[in-house]
């Protein structure tokens, strides 16, 4: 999986996750970590979401319909388009994860 996406999201470590939090939430205990796959945009995307102390958060948004990856999510400078309500759909999700699932560490 993919580094997680936006830039904001990567100062979240392992260590602020509230795991029990997590697991209300709908992520699933794995081997190395937690996983969630979770729709979003009317249920024509999902993104899968996965937590482990080695790699911290990584994520991929895949088609619904086709179960593609959806690349144009990591173009850079795209600003417009369907490709960036993709995007804001992401950001929205993981905006939402933030703030159920990790406690802010200034430190």
């Amino acid at each position: 999986m993919a580094a997680i996406w936006p830039p904001y999201f990567l100062s979240l470590c392992f260590c602020c996750c509230r795991f029990i939090i997590v697991l209300e939430y709908g992520f699933k205990k794995e081997k190395n970590g937690y996983s969630l796959k979770k729709s979003f945009m009317n249920d024509d995307f999902y993104a899968e979401i996965f937590l482990s102390e080695e790699d911290g958060v990584t994520g991929e948004v895949y088609d619904s319909e086709t179960n593609d990856k959806f690349l144009p999510l990591r173009v850079e400078g795209q600003s417009e388009g369907f490709g960036s309500e993709v995007r804001a759909g992401y950001i929205q999700l993981l905006s939402e994860i933030r703030e159920h699932c990790f406690t802010v560490n200034y430190f």
